[in-house]
């Protein structure tokens, strides 16, 4: 039972990551956005909106993960994740402004940090969600594998009491008229010679 509860926690824990992935490209595909579109326009203060929206859903994202797990090794990756998360930040935000300031240079430095520094730092900070899916890809695999065992041993066990089951009513239906038959018989055979005298 703890086992089913574990892989269903382990999958549930696993589809959030997933969706904090998605997020943090969605902020990146804003951030992206905003190079191209023309500062102080209703899109651009759209994609404004949009890069800090999904940042604030994907964070949510990852805190939610957390508290499905509770094991060393993602707490180990889960702080790696955050080191990445606080390099890359800065730089997404920094593009954002640098866009904001609607001069020839500022978007220069918009199109270098976020196809440079800022796509590193992005990238590394996937890479740590991705560790976090596959370990827990791995410890699901593993409550699965646990499960299943248990399962097939259930049904050895629930089979060896069944045929044993099955065994001792046979002998029981071969011997209990033996049992019954018999005295009966006997003492009928007794009370016919007391009858004859």
């Amino acid at each position: 039972d703890k086992n089913v509860t574990n892989v269903g926690e382990s999958l549930y824990a696993i589809d959030i990551l997933l969706q904090a992935n998605r997020d943090y490209y969605q902020v990146l595909v804003a951030e992206r956005s905003m190079i191209f579109a023309t500062p102080n326009s209703k899109k651009f203060g759209m994609l404004v909106e949009d890069h800090a929206h999904q940042m604030a859903k994907a964070r949510q994202h990852v805190d939610t993960f957390m508290s499905y797990q509770h094991d060393p090794r993602i707490d180990e990756l889960f702080s790696s994740y955050q080191s990445a998360l606080v390099s890359w930040q800065p730089l997404t935000e920094r593009v954002r402004s640098a866009r904001q300031e609607d001069s020839p240079a500022e978007r220069q430095v918009a199109i270098e940090l976020s196809f440079g520094s800022a796509e590193e730092a992005f990238n590394n900070m996937l890479k740590q969600i991705d560790a976090m899916v596959e370990y827990t890809e791995l410890y699901a695999d593993d409550a699965i594998e646990t499960t299943s065992a248990s399962v097939e041993s259930t049904q050895k066990t629930t089979l060896t009491l069944l045929i044993i089951s099955i065994a001792v009513a046979i002998l029981i239906a071969m011997l209990f008229p033996r049992f019954i038959v018999g005295p009966i018989k006997e003492m009928t055979m007794k009370i016919n010679e007391l009858a004859k005298g």
